[in-house]
């Protein structure tokens, strides 16, 4: 059965979805754990415990993707 859940879909232009993948989970600490589906990186709401996170990945999202 599946629970009804919230993700951003990330599609990287310009590296890989599993570089993108690697540097969220080892390059942050806390590591930012997200799945590959579809041709594109999901980041699920659940993994989330308060906005402060929320704001980690964010973050971490722009630092890597920002270049």
């Amino acid at each position: 059965a599946e629970i009804p859940t919230v993700v951003v879909a990330i599609t990287p232009k310009w590296m890989s979805l599993g570089e993108l993948e690697s540097q969220l989970r080892l390059g942050a600490d806390p590591a930012i754990i997200a799945r590959v589906k579809e041709g594109r990186l999901l980041i699920d709401s659940r993994t989330l415990l308060s906005a402060a996170e929320g704001d980690i990945v964010v973050s971490r999202l722009t630092e890597i993707l920002g270049r």
